[in-house]
């Protein structure tokens, strides 16, 4: 009997010894198991990361690419539209002052003279491009006078002219590119002219598209968006059909068409 317990007891501490390695076993399993799942997760979220990366890189790529092709063209566009407006301004130029001389043989007149003078050397002039070409008078640049100069030889002469606003061809006030109309010129003309009755002395309403831009001059800007002057100048411009007026803070300046090229 005894040995029967004694057996008994030998099998219960090898089962209970057995039951211990599985459980040593099966911890071993799972932590292994959890190891592995991490390394793998790590694994995935590394390459997940590397693809996101290089992908992202390619997106940069290309997007560099397009936006230089774009830009190459967007060059290319505006370099042809330059051309394009050049030779038709130098070109309606040329026959402006062809149908002027064609005039002046009409009457016998030897010679055809324009207005220019230095100051006008350093500014975008297509115009004296034909004047060059088709041997038209420039007596202001030829005897080398700038504007200044010539209002003070006029107030010596006694011309009444010598303080008088100087004024461009109301094409000047548009921009570059935009199509001239009878009724946009008209617009101009009544904006300008509103603002000459109101007393200012050197003023500009440049055009670009539904968009006055006005320039006076430094001194008389503070007058300019004075109360009613400004609500005046505002009302009147919108019933001339412009969509919004603004005010240039640079002030009046020759050429500010032209500080874009």
């Amino acid at each position: 009997m005894e040995q029967i317990l004694n057996k008994l007891s030998e099998i219960e501490l090898t089962a209970q010894r057995i039951m211990e390695d599985c459980d040593r076993q099966k911890q071993q399993l799972s932590e292994e198991a959890e190891q592995k799942c991490k390394n793998y997760d790590e694994r995935l979220e590394s390459q997940t990361a590397e693809q996101i990366r290089r992908i992202r890189q390619q997106l940069e790529e290309e997007k560099d690419s397009r936006l230089a092709q774009l830009r190459a063209d967007t060059d290319a566009t505006f370099s042809s539209l330059d051309a394009h407006y050049e030779q038709q301004h130098s070109q309606l130029s040329r026959e402006l002052f062809e149908k002027i001389l064609e005039i002046a043989k009409e009457y016998h007149i030897n010679a055809v003279a324009e207005g220019s003078n230095m100051d006008d050397n350093g500014d975008y002039r297509p115009g004296l491009v034909a004047v060059a070409e088709l041997g038209i008078k420039s007596p202001l640049r030829e005897a080398l006078l700038n504007k200044e100069e010539i209002r003070t030889l006029s107030k010596e002469m006694g011309l009444p002219t010598w303080d008088k606003q100087s004024f461009a061809c109301l094409s000047s006030r548009f921009v570059y590119g935009e199509t001239i109309s009878e009724e946009k010129l008209g617009m101009v003309d009544k904006a300008e002219q509103l603002l000459l009755d109101m007393g200012f002395h050197q003023v500009r309403v440049r055009i670009h598209g539904d968009i006055a831009r006005i320039e006076v001059l430094p001194d008389e800007i503070a007058k300019l968006v004075e109360g009613e002057n400004r609500e005046k100048i505002y009302s009147y411009l919108k019933q001339l059909g412009f969509a919004y007026v603004t005010l240039d803070l640079g002030g009046y300046r020759m050429g500010s068409m032209n500080e874009t090229l």
